[in-house]
């Protein structure tokens, strides 16, 4: 990241129970009277918090916490999103010298805040790790944001689609997205998980509507021009194909209208049909990309066969 977002991290975040051969975490100075040291004095204080469970896998659990101010503001209580990502041995060995997925999340959650990106807001996170330095575990704990639907759910659950202004909303919302996928790409920041699924609509009282991004661990900045077009492309066949099987043309046209001319200096039409090409293969259209679709669908189920049998056996 930017010396910039090290200068913020260094202001607002307040390091507590660090050690390096085993576990460590950091809270944000604005939430650490929600999460005070006599409760929440060491890593497995956050992670075994009791509150409502929104996903249950056997590597990523989610969990709505419930936390009640001790500061200033006393009294008052404020939801938080514990996400926490396990890591069996196997998997464990790919973290070496990488930086741990949620404190990678809570560093980009900050950048983004910091480019006026609306984003989920990072709270804490923490690290446990075993004495060769391999990740045994790590969770991000995010600020909960009320009163929302993922765009896919959106579109899924047809909220939209007959209503009279249907195309108009979507070009606020797909207008929105293509600003700020441009507004990254420019300064070659990508996002590699900008699917209609990790991305939040927060309406106001009035007919307004806000996006908001979420799940962003993977996202980075790449300088090097052949990486950055192939991250580009990317980011814009993850959305448009996970958006695509429910909007029309008329209402993704905002969207290329917010995003072009291309961010990174190139022709637009050579953009296009690379992100049309991409598209395909993201919803396996094309003739390999859907006999490996095919082959991963085939092996899911025997794998789920086999534990099933493994379980009642």
């Amino acid at each position: 990241m930017h010396n910039k977002q090290e200068q913020v991290l260094k202001l607002n975040i307040a390091r507590r129970g660090f050690n390096r051969t085993a576990s460590y975490f950091a809270v944000r100075e604005p939430f650490a009277h929600y999460f005070p040291m006599g409760k929440f004095g060491d890593y497995n204080a956050f992670v075994n918090s009791s509150g409502d469970c929104l996903k249950a896998e056997p590597r990523t659990s989610v969990t709505l916490l419930s936390q009640q101010g001790t500061g200033p503001a006393g009294g008052t209580s404020r939801n938080f999103v514990l996400k926490t990502y396990h890591y069996p041995f196997f998997p464990r060995i790919r973290t070496g010298f990488r930086i741990p997925k949620a404190e990678q999340e809570f560093n980009v959650l900050l950048h983004l805040a910091q480019l006026g990106i609306p984003a989920a807001e990072p709270a804490a996170f923490g690290v446990e790790k075993t004495l060769l330095g391999f990740v045994r575990s790590c969770f991000l704990l995010t600020v909960y944001v009320g009163k929302t639907i993922n765009l896919a759910s959106h579109r899924k659950n047809n909220k939209i689609l007959h209503e009279k202004n249907s195309v108009k909303y979507c070009g606020v919302i797909l207008r929105q997205i293509g600003e700020q996928l441009r507004r990254l790409h420019q300064i070659r920041f990508f996002l590699f998980t900008p699917d209609a699924k990790n991305i939040l609509l927060r309406h106001s009282s009035g007919q307004s509507v806000e996006t908001l991004f979420i799940d962003v661990p993977y996202a980075r900045t790449l300088r090097w021009r052949p990486l950055a077009r192939w991250a580009q492309k990317r980011d814009l066949a993850m959305f448009l194909g996970s958006f695509l099987p429910y909007s029309t043309d008329a209402e993704r046209a905002p969207f290329y209208e917010a995003y072009l001319p291309d961010p990174l200096g190139g022709s637009e039409r050579v953009l296009l049909r690379r992100v049309e090409k991409a598209i395909k293969v993201k919803q396996n259209k094309t003739l390999v990309s859907s006999w490996v679709h095919r082959i991963k669908r085939i092996l899911r189920k025997r794998s789920r066969l086999r534990k099933a049998g493994l379980e009642t056996g």
